[in-house]
């Protein structure tokens, strides 16, 4: 659950708001947990916290009273650092008065009870003055429902409380006032008004004056005036809210605070009246928030799923069939990246219109994602009717272009399917059916596929490797081999590749990449696998060098996800920082002509850092003549493909005689993979290339065997 999105909002919001954020806090963290929350996310908490106005305090308690966090308004009154605090027993602080430091005490006893209180607090601000604060403590429930935390939150009524004081000796207080402030006598009639009241109630002074409290508020029957006043001078004190009917229309909410006062021989009360409109508008919009997509209106994934809950409901008693549908739209990040963000929202709002446009069906509809979408169909047959209206979904959907900014874009979306089961009513498993549906489909480049049980045993078994893999990089488990370029005239060993590989701890076996490369790309390690393996190869390259090996520059294969990285330069500046590195880059051309224009420019700046590029696996994508004369590129790689067929094929042997040609007529080097025998390595040498790797000469070897093989062919 996005707890920060909740505090997101607290800038909006007046002071008397708080507590009905602290209310979403304590929902939420009875789901998740506040001490199972992301640091990431309850660092955003705090940061949205402390750019609160200085007035409005929040401090988070042990159950104990040991301080875990303080804003920034609380420390700056107390003239404290975040460090001072954290850990210190907040009711032993010397900051508290006495009868506070007691308060605080009695309200921990409570909220370890799971009880709320609300109190006055004193405390000494940095100067020595004593500021108030109006506060109310919170307990904070775990994710098993136990106390785990008690909050504070509240605001400074010290001017308020000066104005109190002073109202009992002179009426002039009340016109300087800010707030809004009535003088109200014992028999209900207002004695006094401030302008701030007059301007909230839509009344001259001369005409508020003398007003009675019925005539004020449409609420207030008959007779029931005595029985408040009552209350009021058994109490001193009570607060409520209501709706107030100005005379000009209109309604306004509004918050009384009352308090009785008495003074020359008389009984009056002071009725401080905050206009809570913006307080309104904000709570609003934080539920808002809390149940829609803010971009599209459309509602998010909680409310999706309480959503589907009701349709299983409803399907179960009407013995209804239907569907869960999940939409991702193909390839948006190219939208994003080309075109620019307000252009990719604009679209999202389209693509909801249109989807929501027709819902003559018994259709509903959420999004769930940046790219994805996702429909609930109740009254469907069979699986076929569904496929039927997939399909046609499709073509009303996504069947004519999307017009934003200037922009013709056609857009399409794979589809992942799960059938309501008779009898069942476990939404969230059936959303995660639909997602598995979606996973295979983007996988296999199917337009739409339904669940099946297979494919949810598949998913274990990735979500299996998965976890392998993301704790394969904290166990150091990756290891780098090393495949050597041979010169093919002078027989020297020119350069490696680096090749990572995983050696599983159960069992020791080695897992080539194929089997985890692309699980890495999709859940978004490989930018930190990448990363290592720059990191690792330079090492590996100082280390030989450290041996008195003549050590050979190394060949890091750069993946498309780690090239579309914004940083890219930095992080390739930062990992070759420390001493030599004789790190050159390999990468294929269909990664560079994905953007070739910004590639080009990367490129170059990391050629001026002294590393060498090559084009990898050439002649097999669709690069254009005239942007590879621009790239930086100083070798080109044949693939292995074209070598293990130039014997037997002689187009083969002529495309590979061409590249030759052409790369030696633009000065670039030459090197052929995939080399296993002495007639491939004779016929390559007769065409003029200049370096070949391959099993012929040497497998991938790890770090300490290609010393061996360094040191025997000195």
């Amino acid at each position: 659950m996005p707890v920060f999105i909740v505090y997101t909002e607290l800038r909006r919001l007046s002071p008397v708001g708080i507590e009905m954020v602290d209310r979403s806090l304590n929902k939420m963290s009875a789901k998740q947990g506040l001490a199972q929350m992301p640091a990431k996310t309850l660092q955003q908490i705090y940061d949205i916290l402390d750019n609160l106005s200085s007035s409005v305090f929040v401090a988070l308690l042990a159950i104990d009273g040991k301080v875990i966090y303080m804003n920034r308004a609380v420390l700056g009154a107390i003239g404290r650092t975040q460090d001072d605090v954290v850990g210190t027993i907040f009711q032993s602080d010397p900051v508290l008065t006495d009868v506070s430091a007691r308060q605080i005490r009695r309200a921990l006893r409570a909220s370890a009870d799971g009880i709320r209180t609300h109190f006055e607090l004193s405390h000494r601000n940095i100067d020595g003055g004593i500021r108030i604060t109006d506060t109310t403590a919170h307990p904070i429930f775990d994710a098993n429902g136990k106390i785990a935390y008690t909050l504070l939150s509240g605001y400074d009524i010290t001017e308020r409380k000066v104005i109190e004081q002073t109202l009992h000796s002179t009426h002039v207080a009340i016109d300087r006032a800010k707030i809004a402030l009535l003088q109200v006598s014992a028999d209900g009639h207002v004695h006094d008004a401030n302008d701030a009241a007059c301007e909230l109630l839509g009344y001259p002074k001369e005409t508020l004056c003398g007003m009675s409290v019925y005539q004020l508020s449409i609420r207030m029957k008959r007779g029931r005036w005595p029985r408040m006043w009552a209350k009021l001078k058994a109490r001193g004190s009570i607060r409520f809210e209501l709706t107030y009917f100005p005379p000009n229309g209109g309604k306004v909410p509004i918050e009384l605070a009352v308090s009785f006062a008495q003074y020359e021989h008389k009984e009056h009360c002071f009725v401080f009246i905050t206009n809570l409109s913006e307080h309104k508008e904000a709570e609003e919009h934080v539920q808002f928030l809390l149940h829609y997509d803010q971009l599209t209106g459309l509602p998010n994934r909680a409310s999706f799923i309480s959503m589907i809950e009701r349709y299983l409901s409803r399907a179960q008693r009407e013995h209804l069939r239907g569907a869960v549908v999940i939409a991702d739209i193909d390839r948006f990040w190219i939208i994003n990246d080309t075109l620019g963000r307000p252009v990719a929202d604009q679209l999202l709002q389209q693509i909801a219109q249109r989807i929501t446009h027709d819902s003559k069906e018994q259709n509903r509809f959420a999004r769930l994602g940046a790219d994805q979408f996702a429909i609930v169909i109740v009254g469907t047959p069979n699986e076929q009717e569904v496929e039927k209206r997939i399909k046609h979904k499709l073509r009303q959907y996504f069947g004519t272009p999307f017009f934003v900014d200037g922009h013709e874009i056609y857009v399409s979306a794979k589809f992942g399917i799960a059938l309501l089961p008779m009898g069942s009513t476990d939404a969230e498993l059936l959303l995660r059916h639909a997602e598995i549906a979606l996973a295979h489909a983007k996988k296999n480049r199917e337009q739409y596929l339904f669940y099946t049980q297979g494919m949810a045993d598949w998913s274990a078994g990735r979500l299996g490797l998965e976890n392998k893999l993301r704790r394969a990089l904290e166990r150091q488990e990756f290891i780098l081999h090393y495949q050597p370029k041979v010169n093919l005239e002078s027989q020297h060993i020119e350069g490696v590749e680096a090749l990572i590989r995983w050696k599983e701890p159960q069992g020791g076996s080695v897992v080539q990449p194929m089997h985890f490369i692309p699980l890495l790309e999709e859940t978004g390690m490989l930018a930190d696998v990448d990363a290592w393996v720059l990191r690792k190869a330079a090492q590996d390259y100082r280390w030989w060098k450290e041996q008195g090996l003549p050590a050979p520059r190394v060949a890091v294969n750069i993946s498309s996800a780690q090239l579309r990285r914004r940083d890219f330069v930095q992080s390739m500046q930062y990992e070759i920082a420390n001493g030599p590195h004789g790190i050159d880059l390999e990468i294929t051309e269909s990664i560079v002509m994905a953007d070739v224009v910004h590639n080009i420019d990367k490129l170059k700046a990391i050629h001026e850092m002294g590393v060498e590029i090559a084009v990898d696996d050439f002649g097999t994508g669709y690069s254009s003549l005239s942007y590879l004369i621009k790239l930086p590129v100083q070798t080109v790689k044949i693939d292995r493909s074209f070598v293990s067929m130039m014997l037997q094929d002689s187009d083969t042997n002529t495309l590979v005689a061409a590249i030759i040609s052409l790369a030696h007529a633009l000065r670039l080097k030459v090197v052929a993979e995939g080399v296993e025998t002495q007639d491939q390595t004779n016929a390559l040498r007769l065409l003029g290339c200049d370096q070949v790797q391959g099993f012929f000469y040497s497998k991938p070897l790890s770090r300490e065997d290609l010393s061996a093989f360094l040191q025997r062919r000195r």
